[in-house]
Formats: structure tokens, sequence, C-alpha cells
């Protein structure tokens, strides 16, 4: 009798395992319904963003000369795309090259000594994530609004209308 009796616990062990296996694989199927459905969203969704934020900002186009000047060509186009007053950005270049720079009459930047194309881009990029850039949905359509009372500067998104406190230039 006792071989009896394990023998059907066996038998229930088995069907509880199939039984088991069975309600595992329901979950992980409604568990990857739930996450193709998860991605489905995401993806409509990302296309909605970044038709909101198409940004376009070309490469800046950087030369040298013999006279230890660098030049970067492309200065006022890449101010435009921005929407930023070019000596506004001229100023913030300046602080960061810790050297002079001037604007010349084909609205080139020069900037006083040598430096990379790397150099200018890297810069051209920082200014764009502290002052022009939203950081909360990474358009470009922003303003720099002075607040004189509280003599703080902040980002307004013309997108979202977030407003994040900035450093002054």
């Amino acid at each position: 009798m006792s071989e009896m009796g394990e023998m059907s616990e066996i038998i229930n062990q088995e069907q509880t395992k199939q039984e088991q296996e069975q309600a595992n694989q329901e979950i992980i199927t409604s568990y990857q319904d739930m996450l193709d459905n998860l991605y489905d969203i995401i993806n409509s969704n990302i296309n909605i963003i970044s038709d909101s934020t198409n940004n376009k900002v070309d490469t800046p186009n950087v030369i040298y000369d013999k006279t230890k000047r660098t030049y970067w060509n492309n200065y006022t186009i890449n101010c435009n795309q921005i929407n930023k007053d070019c000596e506004t950005v001229k100023k913030y270049s300046a602080n960061e090259f810790k050297n002079v720079c001037s604007i010349d009459k084909k609205g080139r930047l020069i900037i006083k000594g040598k430096y990379t194309d790397k150099m200018i881009i890297c810069t051209f990029k920082n200014y764009i994530n502290k002052y022009v850039q939203c950081s909360l949905c990474k358009s470009l359509q922003t303003n720099i609004i002075k607040d004189h009372d509280i003599r703080l500067n902040f980002i307004h998104c013309s997108n979202c209308n977030y407003k994040k406190a900035i450093k002054t230039i």
C-alpha cells in the first residue's frame, strides 16, 4: 500500500509541476503581451516627440591661419539655428577659451590663438546644453529670461513651458 501511496504522490507532484509550468507560461505570455504593448506606445510617442523637436544645427566650420587665429566660418548661421544673439555666444566662447574673440564683416567668429575644431564643437555643444536646450523636451525653442527682482536668469521653453534657472554668462 505504501508503494501505491508513493506512486500517487509522485503522480500528484508531476501534475502540480505541469500546472505550475502552464501557469508560468500564461504569465510569461501575458507579460510579453504587456511589454509588446508598452513598446508600441513608446514608439508612437517617440515619433511625436521627434517631430516636435526636430533640432538641426550645423557643425561649426573651423579653419586656422598663419597668424595664430582661429576662424569659425558658419558662426552666424549656427547662432541663428539656435535662436541666440551672436554677442551672447561670443561672450561665452571668450570666457571658455580665456581669450579675445571678435566678429568680422563676413559674420565669422575670430578667436585669438589656435584651437582645434573639436574644441570649438565641444564648446558650442556645452553652450547649447547649458543655455539653449530644454532639459525636459530637448527643444531648442527657448528664451533666456532675466528676473531682476531675484537676480536670476531662466531658460523658458516655448514648446513645453518648462522654466529652469541658469548661471549668468
